[in-house]
């Protein structure tokens, strides 16, 4: 079920976690900006010390600005050693602005 994020700015982040064959699927849809990331970083991290491989998919997300991605590196290296093979992104649009 997705959740919504708290965020101060337009549009809405909402966060879904799904397991799937012991994988973390997390589903983003909206805006993971500026206003987004502190709520992203707060539900998410947790997930990333306890998860063994996880997955985001991108799929739905509107706009991704710098503190998007830096909540995704910091997410990526909170996972821990060998995480290259732990840590994946979904993102099927050649651009994503």
């Amino acid at each position: 079920t997705p959740s919504p994020v708290p965020g101060g700015g337009p549009g809405v982040l909402e966060v879904s976690v799904e397991r799937r064959d012991g994988v973390a699927v997390v589903v983003l849809r909206g805006p993971l900006d500026i206003y987004s990331t502190p709520g992203f970083r707060t539900r998410l991290e947790p997930l990333a010390g306890s998860a063994s491989r996880l997955v985001v998919d991108l799929t739905g997300v509107t706009i991704l600005d710098s503190s998007g991605l830096g909540a995704l590196l910091r997410l990526r290296n909170r996972m821990g050693p060998g995480v290259a093979s732990r840590f994946g992104i979904v993102c099927p649009r050649r651009r994503l602005r």
